[in-house]
C-alpha cells in the first residue's frame, strides 16, 4: 500500500513549462494519434476526442481500427499521406 511519503510532492507550477504547454496545445494542429483506441473507454480516445473537439485535426493511428470516433485510422506512421500536415 502507498503510504503518503511515496504520493508525488506538489510544485509550484514552472511558467516556462506552463507557456510551452499552451504554445504546443493553443494553436490548432495535425497530430497523429498513435495508438489511439476504439473503444470509447480508454484514455487514449477521450484524449482524441478532447483535442478533436478543441480544433486539432487528429489522425488516429491504430493497427486494427478502420474508424475511431468518426475519423479515418492508418495502421501505423509510414501510412499516413505525406502531405496530411503531421507535425
Amino acid at each position: 500500500m502507498n503510504s503518503p511519503k511515496d504520493a508525488p510532492k506538489y510544485t509550484d507550477p514552472d511558467p516556462v513549462v506552463d507557456v510551452r504547454k499552451r504554445e504546443l496545445l493553443g494553436t490548432p494542429r495535425v497530430i497523429a494519434l498513435v495508438g489511439m483506441s476504439p473503444k470509447q473507454d480508454r484514455p487514449s480516445h477521450e484524449v482524441g476526442v478532447y483535442l478533436h473537439e478543441h480544433g486539432h485535426t487528429i489522425i488516429p493511428v491504430h493497427p486494427k481500427a478502420a474508424e475511431v470516433a468518426g475519423m479515418k485510422v492508418y495502421p501505423d506512421l509510414r501510412s499516413i499521406p505525406a502531405d496530411a500536415g503531421v507535425e
